[in-house]
């Protein structure tokens, strides 16, 4: 055994291994995963997946309209206005959002979209020319909040700055938009006239800005809701019609309140303001058929509230907004 041992311990460091090296161990200059290209790629293509699944479901859910042209393929009526949202103007938030802060703004710049839009309207309607067909117009909407009292008021003032008498009268009792941005809460207005308590000339409010009249609606109760129902309004109106060129009924919304649609029908003519994608398309159809049932002449309607920075992106309309921007 230990001779044994000793030729081992001998033969120790003489063998040879038959392995060799095929290729020596440089450090790598770059990483090997992860794949930046396979990476990206595969990035790319779930993000258009998204996006794709994204602009799909917006679509769908889409609710009111986004473009006159929308508005007139679904109502097939000609769109008057489309009427910007100040408060997304750039030069125009300063002036606030209260309807006479709102109707401020139109009178400093004829030269602004949201002034344009108006005088758009009041070609619509050929104030002070031979071929005006229209002297005495209602302006509603589906439901409340969509911008009709704003738009009634800056109307008048546009119209009005043109040099044509206009006479603006606040129908709507219960909410008095208009009475509330001159200050006249409490002050006699139409109920007053109605019941003979008072005259035209006490009535009427001077809008010193453009020089239009307005009628307030005065101190009202809920027994004073059917006073423009009856055939005494419809006379009071037409002995004003050889006073003015133009005269607004600013009356409620047609599906909450039952005198819009019989001021709607007793007025030459009446435009229905609908809200950039607010209002839908039920509601609309909702609000001309009522209108037609209790025969209005609905001859058109007007976009409101409409969002400069959006809009750019959306019609035909793109190119005025941007330089208008700039």
């Amino acid at each position: 055994m230990l001779d044994r041992y000793r030729q081992n311990m001998a033969a120790q460091g003489t063998d040879r291994s038959s392995a060799y090296i095929l290729s020596p161990a440089a450090v790598p200059q770059t990483p090997d995963s992860p794949k930046k290209s396979v990476f990206a790629g595969f990035g790319l293509a779930f993000a258009a997946i998204l996006a794709a699944i994204c602009g799909t479901v917006r679509e769908v859910t889409q609710r009111g309209f986004r473009t006159r042209l929308d508005l007139e393929r679904a109502t097939r009526m000609h769109v008057m206005g489309s009427v910007l949202d100040v408060s997304t103007v750039r030069d125009a938030r300063e002036y606030g959002s209260t309807p006479m802060e709102i109707a401020t703004y139109l009178m400093r710049d004829k030269g602004t979209p949201f002034a344009e839009a108006f005088r758009s309207i009041s070609a619509g309607l050929r104030v002070g020319q031979q071929s005006q067909r229209h002297k005495l117009i209602s302006i509603t909407s589906a439901v409340q909040g969509e911008g009709k009292s704003v738009i009634s008021l800056c109307l008048a003032r546009s119209v009005a700055r043109a040099g044509n008498r206009v006479l603006l009268i606040d129908c709507d009792l219960r909410r008095q938009i208009l009475t509330d941005a001159f200050e006249r809460t409490g002050a006699p207005g139409l109920v007053d006239l109605l019941r003979g308590k008072a005259d035209l000339a006490a009535v009427t409010v001077l809008d010193e800005p453009s020089g239009a009249s307005v009628i307030v609606t005065g101190e009202t109760t809920q027994d004073d809701y059917d006073l423009m129902l009856r055939g005494t309004f419809k006379k009071m109106i037409d002995s004003f019609a050889d006073k003015f060129d133009l005269i607004i009924l600013d009356t409620p919304p047609v599906i909450s309140v039952t005198e819009s649609r019989i001021l709607a029908a007793i007025c030459d003519a009446t435009i229905v303001v609908v809200k950039w994608q607010s209002t839908t398309q039920q509601l609309l159809s909702r609000t001309l058929s009522e209108l037609s049932e209790a025969g209005a002449n609905v001859i058109g309607t007007v976009l409101s509230q409409v969002d400069a920075r959006k809009i750019a992106a959306l019609g035909a309309e793109a190119h005025y907004y941007r330089r208008y921007g700039r």
